[in-house]
């Protein structure tokens, strides 16, 4: 997701550093009083509160409120200007005792003073029970006639004090500053700039330059009118180097004055004026109602002023301090409503809360760190007494509920529960005496049942991965690694101290050098960030994109055409998560190549970078960028004038004359320079099965598309390899379920045609089926490239507000998951900031506690060292695994799905037939149409689903028919292979082995007669209203159909039937609901499974079945790697399981040594041996 909010990145950065948006919350910190606040009270008798100073979090004073359950007392600032259709974001801190429905919301007015809404949507919830200060934020979008807002902090009952009120505009946090004192009519404030004197630096102010480099300027002591600071600025160029202050809401229509003391020398084109932005921060003029010039010289300080009316559509004001050569000295910088300039008043100071570092919290993340892997080493010692059996269990199991009730007592002192704890109060002292204790009692136990317990309690300190990695290397590592998508790190706010305990060993974010129009490489503030993270011991992985290099270069010159544009000829220059560059323009495309080039040969000796992320989540779609994270699609893009060009170049190659294309689609076109691209890519309606569909335009234009994107990828990472060919370049794929051709990305083709040397995806299963992983697994399985999880969403939406014990569990379990598909690198996103934070469905995925401050990490993550360290002592036996299915596939219907997109039904109908498979621990691997044509070896299964494949490509029936007669069993749903990808009727397989069916489409959908079956045809019913199920033989095999959609009919009793026929004793079998199981198998045959606890609330116990007889089962789980014990049945091989919330085991189960042949096909080992390649 990460290049879908590029736009908002310097907007991050901006806001998380020390300066960023004013506070514009008149007394946001009660010190003057309860001035400009007041409390509404429900029930007066009831509720009580005030201003008070038992407890602060910032200055002196709080507002305390105390309230009876269920009578609401609720705290409300005066109003506050306000723009319509903006976004502004209110952060308060809260402490709460027995509270109830505490909440953070924001109330809107309308011209008249009305009430247009008393909680605009996005308030925040605050808990009942915060006994430390935490900060809680909400993002709002003003409604279209809103003219004012106020703090609105409600209370239901309990306890709660509120301090530090911050109100900003935009939609992004900063560090709590106070706002403007309240002025009275006694002693009103007229300036309305912030730090207007430079008495505190440059904070509020920047300095823009013309020609960096040139120009020059800095705050200057003693140089001040009055003998204090000024803001000096040199610039002995022509350009500009224009100093202006950071915006202030103003009043459309209203008329104010801007005023400034200068002293110029040798000065050209000095000037005063008000810069004006309009509510989505557009400039609405640099210079409103035109600009004050100033003489060429002024040697003693001299004031002067510009009026000016703000118009209807602006809603900020900054001035504006304009300097095109010569030097400047800017002093008592005013902007006030009023038609005139009124004597210099300093505006409002900036007070910053000051930041903590204090020793506590990095023992608090070591102590968070160290009481996960007790959890973990427990988890382990029931394993180990569940495997040990009856006798002697007594006096371990009491000791490890000793060592249970010790960790336990750990959470309580760490205030594990809460949001955010009170860590600087925590007795670390009593933390470490409770984990002695814990960490005892585990030894005891483990020597009990004799095992030896030396490496579990480890920490985690793996070797620093060497400077200049090569990626041979980098392939061989198992890394868990934090991503930042701020600059908080760089800008001094960001705690390095808390990242070391985690032992992090790589980092990467949202660094990228640049492209000027000019043509100029930039790579300072990445080198400056590279420098950064070596200096604190760390290497990165750096992002790059020849696409926004590119656009960067061209888009002034070029124009639209170097964007996307769709079938209407709309275009828009951001995307959403990807970028909409048009990749067939030859400018775009060799500006591209060379920026690249240019980014390796500057890196390829770099100490500091190991790897590249190229490209992130690219799709040939088009979005139009709202506001926020809103935006409007537009459709598939490659309609652009060099779209166009290309495709007629791709129909040449194609067909080469206009009677082989006429052949192939039954039109009838001059000549190849005139076919259009089609406009309207949903699937032509079909008639019956005897009528063509004219659908070879949309089949060769999505193939052309999806051809084109691999193609311009192939260029790019080979461009990489050129000036780095030791360095991984790595992709950076979203894996939607099973496909996606709007965004034409075939990830098949994209492992495959282009020379990636890591594979990197976006999936991310979380609690549910893992389709998207099995997709994205399964499309890498030929190439057998590293895998790579390069931007994992480690709390998988987990709601604000779930518990952070829960969180804990549900980062372990996500852990797992990409593990057990075959993850070797694992990019946590996000370090320091949530996403989707201004909206009901905030992504709760920063490492670092917000609501803290980012003082500490989240209690949540101190199990992500375990997970690594745990993975790192079985890596070598994990990497020389892929994932095992013996018992069916998913034919991946590419054919099908390039006529269907955007209409969707195979992805659907696939989706929905994977989601379920998953869900009963079965490994239903995609098994692309094309390797099934191209290979000889079709894989060890026994049963293959085609979902949905209305239209197949030439020769795939005939193959399947082939494998049929070995004694494979094929199922399809809905009308298999009726057309040809082209729309020409063809239905072979289906007539010659179930009959003429007679195939027609009405009402949205394909209806079949039965009346023209064939004698040998049997039907199996599944259920009242619905169709049979027609099962053909054929050769060994059989063939099943389902003349429907098991997606639209929601009817897995279909899929249960032709189950329990094609495939009889499934390969896993377990009594145990919400667990997911991972089967795999080495290049030498052996067997192994990674079985998950998906449930983050509880633990599981029970047992799992696999299919077969296996005698010497080892869990690689257990740092003492104990036999697990088995029993035997009809062919089977039952395992006891004891999962822990969101924990997992791996169980190496070794050859299968006979009891599986029984089931049916046995080629497993002979074939994995064969065909075992690495990764997947």
């Amino acid at each position: 997701m990460r290049q879908a909010l590029a736009g908002l990145v310097l907007l991050t950065c901006a806001s998380v550093g020390a300066f960023a948006a004013p506070n514009y919350m008149p007394n946001s910190g009660f010190e003057q009083g309860d001035a400009g606040w007041q409390l509404w009270r429900e029930d007066p008798p009831s509720s009580r509160g005030g201003v008070t100073e038992e407890v602060a979090r910032e200055g002196v004073r709080c507002f305390k409120v105390e309230t009876e359950a269920g009578k609401a007392a609720n705290l409300h600032s005066d109003p506050v200007p306000a723009l319509a259709e903006t976004d502004y974001t209110l952060s308060v801190y809260a402490r709460t005792r027995s509270a109830q429905k505490v909440r953070v919301a924001l109330w809107a007015l309308g011209p008249h003073g009305e009430t247009l809404s008393y909680d605009l949507p996005h308030g925040v919830d605050v808990p009942a029970d915060q006994p430390a200060w935490a900060r809680f934020t909400c993002v709002v979008r003003t409604p279209a006639n809103c003219v004012a807002l106020k703090a609105h902090l409600i209370c239901g009952g309990g306890t709660v004090w509120w301090d530090g009120a911050q109100l900003e505009w935009g939609r992004w946090r900063g560090r709590y500053r106070s706002g403007p004192p309240f002025g009275t009519d006694e002693r009103p404030v007229r300036n309305l700039l912030f730090n207007s004197g430079f008495e505190q630096g440059p904070a509020e102010w920047a300095l823009w330059h013309q020609f960096p480099g040139t120009s020059s300027g800095e705050v200057a002591e003693g140089a001040g009118r009055d003998g204090g600071r000024a803001y000096h600025v040199v610039n002995p160029g022509e350009g500009g180097a224009n100093l202006h202050s950071k915006p202030v809401p103003c009043v459309p229509g209203a008329l104010y004055t801007l005023s400034v003391y200068a002293r110029v020398k040798a000065g050209n084109d000095m000037q005063v004026a008000g810069w004006g932005l309009d509510g989505r921060g557009q400039v609405v003029s640099y210079a409103l109602d035109g600009l004050t010039e100033l003489p060429g010289d002024v040697p003693a300080y001299r004031r002067f002023s510009k009026t000016f009316r703000a118009p209807p559509n602006c809603v900020m004001l900054k001035a504006h301090l304009i300097c095109n050569g010569g030097e400047v000295w800017w002093d008592d910088c005013q902007l006030e409503a009023a038609p005139d300039a009124t004597a210099y008043e300093p505006g409002p100071r900036v007070e910053l809360l000051p930041l903590r570092r204090l020793p506590e919290a990095v023992e608090y993340t070591r102590a968070i760190i160290r009481e996960a892997r007790l959890r973990d080493v427990f988890a382990q010692s029931r394993r180990l007494l569940a495997y040990a059996g009856e006798p002697g269990r007594e006096e371990p199991g009491r000791r490890l509920a000793e060592a249970a009730d010790a960790v336990e007592r750990i959470g309580r002192i760490l205030e594990a529960p809460h949001l955010v704890p009170d860590y600087a109060a925590a007795d670390y002292g009593r933390l470490r005496e409770e984990a002695g204790r814990a960490e005892a009692l585990l030894r005891e136990v483990s020597e009990a049942l004799g095992h030896d317990s030396d490496g579990a309690f480890a920490e985690w300190r793996p070797p620093a991965l060497p400077p200049n990695m090569p990626k041979r290397e980098l392939a061989e590592e198992f890394l868990i690694f934090p991503c930042f998508t701020s600059s908080l790190f760089f800008e001094g706010d960001g705690d390095w101290r808390l990242l070391e305990p985690f032992a992090f060993r790589l980092v990467s974010g949202w660094w990228s050098p640049e492209l000027t129009p000019e043509g100029e490489l930039v790579t300072g503030a990445l080198d400056g960030v590279i420098r950064t993270c070596l200096e604190h011991g760390y290497v990165c992985d750096i992002a790059v994109d020849g696409a926004d290099g590119a656009a960067a270069a061209l888009k002034g010159r070029l124009g639209e055409e170097a964007f996307l544009h769709n079938a209407k000829g709309e275009w828009s220059p951001q995307g959403d998560c990807h970028n909409t560059v048009n990749i067939w323009q030859p400018e775009m495309r060799a500006v591209a190549a060379d920026f690249l080039r240019r980014v390796c040969a500057r890196y390829a000796e770099e100490p500091g970078v190991v790897s590249y992320e190229l490209t992130n989540e690219p799709a040939l779609t088009i979005e139009r960028h709202e506001h926020g994270y809103q935006y409007t699609r537009l459709g598939p893009g490659g309609y652009s004038q060099a779209a166009r060009a290309a495709w007629t170049d791709w129909l040449r190659r194609r067909y080469r004359t206009a009677e082989e294309l006429n052949a192939r689609w039954r039109t009838d076109y001059a000549d190849l320079e005139h076919v259009p691209p089609p406009a309207d890519l949903s699937p032509p309606e079909p008639r019956d099965d005897r009528t063509p569909v004219p659908c070879g335009a949309v089949h060769d234009f999505q193939a052309f598309r999806a051809e084109s994107h691999a193609e311009w990828f192939a260029t790019c990472v080979n461009a990489m390899h050129e000036q780095d060919p030791r360095k991984a370049v790595i992709s950076q794929f979203v894996s939607g379920p099973i496909e996606r051709n709007d965004a034409a990305v075939d990830l098949r083709r994209m492992a495959e045609a282009v020379p990636w040397d890591f594979y990197g995806t976006h999936d991310w299963p979380g609690g549910g089926p893992a389709t998207s992983s099995l997709y994205a697994v399964s499309m890498n399985r030929r190439a057998g490239l590293p895998h790579w999880e390069d931007e994992f969403i480690w709390s998988q939406w987990s709601p604000k507000g779930t518990p952070e014990p829960v969180m804990r569990a549900v980062v372990e379990r996500n852990l797992w998951r990409q593990v057990a598909w075959g993850k070797r690198g694992i990019s946590l996103f996000n370090l320091e900031t949530e996403w989707g934070h201004d909206s009901p469905w905030n992504w709760n995925n920063s490492l670092i506690n917000i609501a803290a401050d980012y003082e500490v990490p989240r209690y949540s993550t101190g199990v992500i060292p375990t997970v690594e360290r745990k993975v790192n002592l079985f890596k070598d036996i994990l990497f020389d695994t892929l994932l095992d299915a013996p018992d069916v596939c998913l034919l991946r219907a590419t054919t099908a799905t390039l006529v269907s997109a955007p209409d969707g039904r195979p992805r659907e109908e696939a989706t929905a037939l994977a989601d379920y498979l998953l869900a009963q621990h079965h490994m239903p691997l995609l098994v692309p149409e094309e390797h099934l044509l191209a290979e000889g070896d079709s894989g060890d299964w026994r049963l293959l689903i085609v979902p949905w494949a209305v239209n197949v490509p030439d020769g795939l029936q005939e193959r399947l028919v082939a494998l049929m007669q070995e004694g494979r069993s094929v199922f399809a749903t809905g009308p298999f292979g009726l057309f040809d990808g082209y729309g020409r009727p063809d239905g072979r397989l289906m007539r010659r082995l179930v009959g003429d069916l007679r195939w027609r489409y009405a009402d949205g959908r394909w209806h079949a007669s039965l009346e023209g079956l064939k004698a040998d045809v049997r039907r199996v019913p599944v259920g009242e209203g619905a169709p049979p199920v027609l099962v053909a033989p054929c050769g060994e095999g059989s063939f099943y159909l389902w003349p429907d959609s098991v997606h639209v009919m929601g009817n897995m009793r279909v899929l249960e039937a032709v189950m329990k026929e094609a495939v009889g004793l499934p390969y896993v079998q377990t009594d145990l609901a919400g667990i997911s199981v991972v089967p795999r198998v080495g290049a030498d045959g052996a067997k192994y499974l990674f079985v998950i606890n998906l449930d983050a609330d509880s633990a599981k116990e029970g047992v799992v079945e696999v299919r077969g007889r296996f005698e010497h089962v080892v869990d690689l789980t257990c740092e003492c790697r104990p036999e697990v014990p088995a029993s035997y049945g009809d062919g089977t091989t039952a395992l006891p399981l004891v999962l822990h919330p969101g924990g997992a085991v791996f169980l190496s189960l070794g050859q299968d040594l006979g009891g599986g042949a029984t089931a049916g096909g046995d080629a497993a080992a002979a074939r994995a041996g064969a065909a075992h390649q690495p990764g997947g």
